[in-house]
């Protein structure tokens, strides 16, 4: 017996969880305030206590894989260290770009 599964792609599956857009707001309203997210634990700590450390690491992980963030990689482990967040991602955030930061002038 076989069966048949649609998975949607990674795009459509990072909007749709909460986790990702709560990740998006945070880096966004860091960006807005212009303070640096350095790490993932400074992201986990931001995101609040509804939130575990190791799912904002999976839900950063899926926001770079569909360029909705950039962030540098350190270490053996490939750790990401300071995520910022792309045109994509600002596109996904429910906070607006500043006009500073839109790069038209």
């Amino acid at each position: 017996m076989t069966a048949w599964v649609t998975i949607p792609p990674l795009e459509q599956r990072a909007a749709e969880c909460g986790v990702c857009c709560r990740v998006l707001d945070v880096l966004a309203h860091e960006a807005t305030r212009l303070r640096k997210v350095s790490n993932m634990y400074r992201l986990a700590k931001l995101a609040g206590p509804d939130y575990c450390e190791a799912e904002i690491r999976r839900a950063a992980q899926t926001l770079h894989n569909v360029n909705m963030i950039a962030a540098t990689t350190e270490g053996e482990k490939g750790k990401m260290k300071n995520p910022v967040l792309t045109d994509a991602g600002w596109d996904a955030a429910t906070i607006a770009r500043p006009f500073w930061m839109d790069g038209k002038s």
